[in-house]
C-alpha cells in the first residue's frame, strides 16, 4: 500500500466541498441509454454567499458549514511491475483532494411556479 499526493501545480491537494441533502433525490424514470450524464439541478450563490439549489420545480435554501474533521478524497491506482518472475500488481492511493466544508440543505423545499 502506497499513499502519495496528486501532482498538481503547487503540490497542495485541491479543496473540495460536499453536498448534504435531507430527504431523497429520485432520478428520472427513464435514464439515457448512451451512459450520458443526467443533470438533476443546479446550485447558485447569492451575493452574501448563501447557496440555493434548484431541482426541477423545487428550490432549496442552504448554508455552508465547516466539517468537524476534514475528509480526504483518494484515487485508487493499480501499478504493474515487471520482474523476473512475471508481473506483480501493487495498489496505490493518491490524495486527490481534501473536503473541509459542506453545503447543507436541511430545510423543506419551496415549490417554484413556472
Amino acid at each position: 500500500l502506497h499513499l502519495s499526493k496528486d501532482n498538481n501545480e503547487n503540490d497542495t491537494p485541491r479543496e473540495w466541498s460536499m453536498i448534504e441533502l435531507n430527504g431523497e433525490v429520485l432520478p428520472p424514470r427513464e435514464l439515457p441509454s448512451d451512459n450520458s450524464k443526467v443533470e438533476l439541478g443546479g446550485i447558485r450563490f447569492s451575493t452574501d454567499g448563501s447557496p440555493t439549489m434548484t431541482i426541477a420545480s423545487h428550490e432549496l435554501k442552504g448554508k455552508i458549514c465547516d466539517l468537524k474533521q476534514p475528509l480526504v478524497v483518494l484515487k485508487k491506482r493499480k501499478r504493474s511491475k515487471g520482474d523476473d518472475d512475471g508481473v506483480n500488481e501493487s495498489i496505490e492511493y493518491e490524495i486527490a483532494g481534501v473536503i473541509k466544508k459542506k453545503i447543507l440543505f436541511d430545510k423543506y423545499p419551496k415549490i417554484i411556479m413556472r
